[in-house]
């Protein structure tokens, strides 16, 4: 899991002291690699996440929620731009909630049948 997160997280850095790494093309995308023994070059996403990787987990950890934390944010400002019919049609909200119906009828049914089935095999005999 931390690996998953430390790529997206370098994957995420788009600046780095005011260069856009993501318009970086050819040779000037590859960079020494400082946790490398041998230093030696390569893709600056590349090092980006062995650099987090490095970090800790704590210091990532709080990383991670920084990020995820911006991203709902932006999320949440884009749904409150769309129509609530552009996120989800009326017809599409009516499938929903009857499908989540169903679901939780059907799980209270295997419940009930769980149950009823436990203690008939509980109650003794005689």
């Amino acid at each position: 899991m931390q690996l998953i997160k430390c790529e997206m997280l370098s994957r995420a850095i788009s600046w780095i002291d005011g260069v856009s790494i993501r318009e970086l093309t050819g040779a000037a995308r590859f960079v020494p690699d400082p946790t490398d023994e041998t230093k030696s070059k390569k893709d600056v996403q590349v090092v980006l996440r062995n650099l987090i990787l490095g970090w800790g987990q704590e210091v990532t950890n709080i990383l991670w929620k920084a990020v995820m934390v911006h991203s709902q944010r932006i999320e949440d400002r884009l749904a409150k731009s769309f129509p609530d019919s552009a996120v989800m049609t009326e017809v599409e909200k009516r499938f929903m909630d009857q499908a989540l119906r169903e679901i939780e009828a059907a799980n209270k049914s295997a419940i009930a049948e769980t149950v009823n089935s436990l203690t008939v095999d509980e109650t003794p005999k005689g």
